[in-house]
């Protein structure tokens, strides 16, 4: 298979990737420990449609509860695309991202899902799309490649129903 037609794997379920990506993403509420781990990144983000404000807002109050004031300075806001629209109007379904998908090797973590061809539904596109499109606005703003405290413009990204907690290490 080529890149494209590769299924999703949640990330704790990746091999190679579990311990070091526990280590960088271990989140503490006290402010010695959460500030290192947002000293990894150059900007951070949250993908949040424009017709859920509420779920920003809380996003935000839950991120600096359990992160920290120092969130604060660094979280922004990623408009989402919205699938309903993207499907009827993007030239970039059908190229960035498409409307099908191969499910099996998701099927081996989660015993919910049947593996086979999958239609893509307007949320999985429109979460696609908006992963695309900020990757492509930060590389297009990253310019020099070498960010704040030498983290060479490393990026954090959070969907506005992610859960934040303590992991140990």
């Amino acid at each position: 298979k080529n890149r494209g037609e590769m299924a999703y794997v949640p990330p704790h379920r990746r091999s190679g990737v579990g311990e070091q990506s526990r280590k960088l993403l271990s989140v503490q509420n006290s402010k010695e420990k959460s500030t290192p781990f947002l000293d990894h990144f150059s900007r951070i983000f949250c993908i949040n449609l424009d017709s859920r404000p509420e779920k920003w807002q809380r996003f935000r109050n839950h991120a600096r509860r359990v992160i920290g004031p120092a969130l604060g300075h660094k979280l922004e806001r990623f408009n989402a695309v919205d699938g309903r629209e993207a499907l009827e109007t993007s030239p970039r379904v059908g190229v960035d991202v498409t409307l099908e998908w191969d499910s099996s090797t998701n099927a081996l973590w989660d015993r919910h899902v049947r593996p086979g061809l999958k239609l893509s539904t307007a949320g999985e596109i429109g979460c696609s799309l908006s992963h695309i499109s900020l990757w492509r606005t930060f590389v297009d703003e990253s310019g020099s490649g070498s960010g704040e405290n030498g983290n060479d413009d490393v990026m954090l990204i959070f969907e506005d129903d992610a859960e934040l907690g303590p992991v140990d290490v």
